[in-house]
């Protein structure tokens, strides 16, 4: 039984841990390490610039233009643009190739860190076309992840075009 003297305790407790359970939604992309080398990226297109990169990745077998056999296999174009290309050296390390729509929730995570993706929330093609920014200063994203028939696998790409 609970008395009056425990209930108060008692509902500071339950409060705290409701708040730490909220702050933890935010943390997972605050702690994200993919979070920076993303942000890096988009914030260095300037005014007028674009810049695009592309992770390719194909589970089950290797890409149609590859000869020898695999079971997984991943790729990136990044135009030799630095940023570009560390978001290519951070995905080939730790992307997901067996699920590549989770390098597309961790992206908007990362931009939206309030977001927040159910774990049985599932998508295999995505188109999204993003303001990440001031009025003043920021860029437009396409954010795009398809099943590529030409090369095989799948193509997950960052389009950003500075204003």
């Amino acid at each position: 039984m609970i008395n009056q003297t425990t209930r108060k305790p008692l509902s500071l407790f339950v409060a705290s841990i409701f708040l730490v359970l909220l702050q933890t939604r935010g943390a997972v992309a605050a702690n994200d390490s993919m979070c920076p080398t993303i942000r890096t990226f988009i914030n260095s297109v300037g005014p007028g610039e674009e810049r695009e990169f592309v992770f390719r990745t194909s589970w089950g077998s290797n890409f149609k233009d590859a000869k020898a056999r695999a079971i997984r296999a991943v790729r990136c174009e990044h135009n030799k643009y630095p940023p570009a290309r560390a978001v290519c050296d951070y995905l080939i390390k730790h992307g997901s190739i067996e699920t590549p729509a989770r390098n597309v929730k961790r992206v908007i995570t990362c931009l939206s860190p309030t977001t927040h993706f159910d774990d049985a929330l599932s998508f295999t093609e995505a188109n999204f076309t993003l303001n990440y920014g001031t009025e003043d200063r920021g860029s437009i994203l396409r954010l795009e992840l398809v099943e590529d028939p030409a090369k095989g696998g799948f193509a997950f790409s960052i389009a950003v075009k500075g204003y």
